[in-house]
């Protein structure tokens, strides 16, 4: 039934992350409603491809950043959580110091509240 469709989805995409296969991994993290596990995902592909932009130009780790934070942000309105895991409130505080950066105070605020 329903009450076991997101722990048996979780369990598949635990499994999947397991063995490599990060992409499919997070689809069902996502299906199950599982923003903590799908953020987990992102947050190290962001590390890692943030590691690697270190010596490109500032534009590719921002991309990344950005690309980051929509995927965050439709999966918090999607699932009507507040709450965020400490590796997405590490992102999105890095993401807000940036639009303060750029003078976009407001719209710092608005993902920070």
């Amino acid at each position: 039934g329903r009450e076991e469709w997101a722990p048996l989805t979780e369990a598949l995409a635990a499994r999947l992350a397991e063995v490599g296969q990060v992409a499919p991994a997070t689809l069902c993290y996502i299906c199950a409603g599982s923003l903590d596990e799908a953020a987990a995902i992102w947050c190290a592909a962001y590390r890692e491809a943030s590691s690697v932009a270190k010596g490109a130009p500032r534009g590719g780790r921002v991309g990344v950043l950005h690309g980051m934070m929509e995927k965050a942000v439709v999966m918090i309105r999607a699932t009507g959580t507040r709450t965020t895991s400490a590796n997405l409130a590490q992102v999105v505080n890095e993401y807000a110091e940036l639009l303060v950066a750029q003078g976009q105070l407001s719209t710092a605020m608005k993902y920070l509240c």
